[in-house]
């Protein structure tokens, strides 16, 4: 049986982490509702304006098989 919301992981660096820990102890909620909050606001966001998300385009050439 699967569960209702299925935990996700992401990769971070030392300085994230740091970094966010650091913004949810300002906020003064733990960094699991921090982590949350901050997915659903630019999902949000990103909804509203998908130009916030800035991407790149390139172009990759591979040897043939």
């Amino acid at each position: 049986m699967m569960k209702k919301n299925a935990p996700v992981g992401v990769y971070l660096t030392r300085f994230e982490k740091e970094k966010i820990k650091d913004l949810a102890g300002d906020a003064g909620i733990p960094l699991h509702a921090f982590l949350q909050y901050a997915v659903r606001y630019f999902v949000r966001e990103y909804q509203k304006n998908p130009r916030i998300l800035k991407k790149k385009k390139t172009e990759i050439l591979d040897f043939p098989d």
